[in-house]
């Protein structure tokens, strides 16, 4: 009796929700927050690029300038992120990431937004994401149980779906109503929140993530060869990483570029109809 008693109780911790971790409440907060003001942000950008150029090469070289950062850094960030305190990483880039679309928002005001300089701070996010979502991936079995883990990943997955359509419906409603800078606005505020969230975050002093101390060149590159040593090593990891990368080539181009210039250019539809379509690959991803 005892035995199914113990049992019982383990059962019922093992239920309990994530969402009762103080800690976790606020990182998931935080998170919900600004990937949604992301996808407004993304969406709304990309449409109004193609509103002033109508050229796909230049939306082109936009993203891919936001995505470079992150191919060639994360790799080394990663590293950063097991030795520096994830929570002041993410509280830091935070508040950059907040300075940099509020300085764009200000540009906008005083008609001083070009097309270079959407370049150059696409460059700087990048940078920051690049830093950031190493940290912010590692920090949560600081911060949850170790049974609470499966749930806070199936939430996370789960949240950047739901982000992602509802942020291109707002994306859409804002471009439509009130033009790109309460888009740049949103987003900034969305960052700032975050940052203040991951400010209250307070990490158990077991936990806390170890200072680099004496980093050398030879050191960082030395775990980062241990790292791609155990990837090629491992024939499943291999594979999927393959796999993941070629689909990756070939997809994020068509949701990306090809469609919002197919919408905008050629057909002469409204955004609305082009966020339609774009949704629904993620409400494909939810349903699944």
């Amino acid at each position: 009796m005892y035995k199914i008693k113990g049992e019982t109780r383990n059962m019922e911790a093992k239920q309990q929700s994530v969402f009762k971790n103080r800690n976790y409440t606020f990182l998931f907060i935080g998170q919900f927050i600004s990937k949604l003001g992301d996808q407004i942000y993304d969406f709304g950008l990309g449409w109004y690029i193609l509103s002033i150029t109508h050229s796909s090469s230049k939306m082109g070289i936009f993203l891919m300038i936001g995505l470079l950062p992150p191919v060639i850094m994360e790799p080394f960030t990663g590293i950063i992120a097991d030795k520096f305190s994830r929570r002041k990483i993410m509280i830091v880039m935070d508040m950059i990431r907040f300075f940099i679309v509020s300085s764009l928002a200000m540009l906008l005001c005083y008609n001083m937004l070009h097309i270079w300089t959407l370049y150059i701070a696409a460059a700087a996010l990048g940078i920051c994401g690049s830093v950031f979502n190493p940290a912010s991936d590692s920090i949560v079995p600081n911060i949850v149980e170790k049974d609470q883990l499966a749930q806070a990943s199936s939430l996370e997955q789960f949240y950047s779906s739901i982000c992602s359509v509802i942020g291109m419906l707002l994306g859409v409603i804002l471009f439509g109503i009130v033009g790109i800078k309460i888009i740049l606005i949103f987003n900034a505020i969305s960052y700032f929140i975050s940052g203040f969230c991951e400010f209250c975050i307070r990490l158990p002093k077991n936990n806390v993530s170890l200072q680099m101390k004496n980093i050398s060149f030879n050191g960082v590159m030395n775990e980062l060869a241990a790292g791609f040593k155990f990837l090629i090593q491992n024939k499943a990891l291999r594979i999927i990483f393959l796999y993941i990368s070629f689909l990756s080539f070939l997809i994020y181009p068509v949701g990306m570029i090809y469609i919002p210039y197919i919408f905008n250019v050629i057909f002469k539809s409204t955004s609305f109809q082009c966020s339609l379509v774009q949704a629904s690959f993620f409400i494909g991803i939810i349903i699944g």
